[in-house]
């Protein structure tokens, strides 16, 4: 299931364009990442976990290849299908997924954490809110939204609260905010106020919406947090600043962080803080962080300058999401993602075409 969007996005560009690899290509493709990938692999040498570090660093560098491969051809395959492919896969398989969730209920929350879960709740949280921002973005855009555009997004926003992933609804809402800043236009008022009536319809109507967020009403009244989720999150911060401290040049190396849970219901060692932030300083110190981060506000300084207000709307927006997303959930390996969009930004591939 990591491999689902890149998986995707492959699939997209098989459909748009035959690829052919050529090594000297990729290595100048990735140039500016290929410093803190050499780095991280390096790290697993001093690492206490050095099977599930270079396990980690290789799934990072296998989750990039279908992006790198999109990179080296963008200049020659049609762009426009490549962009209609993927927004079609994804409202399809968004709102089918959308669909079942709602209909089925997979997921069953309680006040300590989960107590039934049939689909993951992060995966699928990912995969709708993506859809969520591709429907956002055609119905904020197109000159003639067509009307299924807004159905769908209500759709999705409902199956995301019934999951429900805390992580992507912040996200959403953060970006829903960053809309009404942006544009100020009657559409953003529209989503704006339909997103906060199913949340709030969600949370007096439904059970999991509550629960998820009852940790919040405990913090507040000072009574003790019982949340799993919420007990791991802290616990897995305070290793990492432990991490951190301990070694703040070069960190514990790639896979270095592991703890064990003991705030919770299932003794279990968590392999990764959960913050990616925390996660490059713990493992990487600050070589690691600073070899990230360089690149990724370079990145994101190029994007600021687009011309293009709708490109640069979009592209940041998917930014964001992935950002917000590597601030509460799983590891590295998981939001490449980041890496990715900022070899597309670096490689000059925004500026392609203009029309998509």
């Amino acid at each position: 299931m990591k491999l689902f969007l890149p998986s995707l996005i492959y699939f997209a560009f098989i459909l748009s364009y035959k690829t052919e690899l050529n090594i000297k290509n990729v290595l100048r493709k990735v140039s500016i990442i290929l410093p803190f990938i050499i780095y991280s692999f390096i790290s697993v040498l001093w690492s206490e976990n050095k099977s599930f570090g270079a396990l980690k660093n290789i799934l990072i560098v296998a989750n990039l290849i279908p992006y790198i491969i999109l990179l080296i051809y963008y200049r020659n395959i049609n762009i426009e299908k490549l962009i209609n492919v993927l927004t079609v896969l994804f409202i399809v398989a968004g709102n089918l997924l959308a669909v079942f969730l709602i209909l089925t209920e997979p997921v069953l929350f309680v006040s300590y954490g989960i107590k039934q879960q049939t689909i993951s709740h992060v995966i699928s949280g990912k995969i709708i809110s993506i859809t969520v921002i591709i429907l956002v973005l055609k119905f904020l855009f197109l000159d003639k939204p067509e009307p299924y555009l807004f159905i769908s997004f209500i759709l999705n926003i409902l199956a995301i609260c019934l999951i429900p992933h805390r992580t992507s609804l912040l996200a959403i809402g953060i970006l829903i905010i960053y809309f009404i800043i942006i544009l100020k236009n009657s559409r953003t008022v529209l989503l704006t106020l339909s997103f906060l009536i199913l949340i709030t319809g969600s949370y007096f109507l439904t059970r999991n919406l509550k629960v998820r967020f009852e940790f919040v009403e405990k913090y507040l009244n000072k009574n003790e947090i019982v949340d799993q989720t919420v007990q791991s999150r802290i616990l897995n911060y305070k290793h990492s600043i432990k991490l951190f401290l301990e070694n703040p040049i070069i960190g514990a190396g790639a896979g270095g962080f592991r703890i064990l849970s003991e705030g919770t219901a299932h003794f279990i060692f968590q392999k990764y803080p959960h913050n990616i932030i925390l996660e490059l300083l713990s493992e990487g110190g600050i070589i690691g962080f600073t070899l990230f981060f360089l690149p990724l506000c370079n990145g994101f300084k190029n994007l600021t300058r687009l011309k293009n207000v709708k490109k640069k709307i979009s592209v940041t927006s998917l930014f964001l999401f992935f950002f917000i997303s590597a601030l509460f959930t799983k590891d590295l390996a998981t939001n490449s993602t980041l890496l990715a969009i900022t070899l597309l930004i670096d490689n000059g591939g925004l500026n392609h075409s203009e029309h998509s």
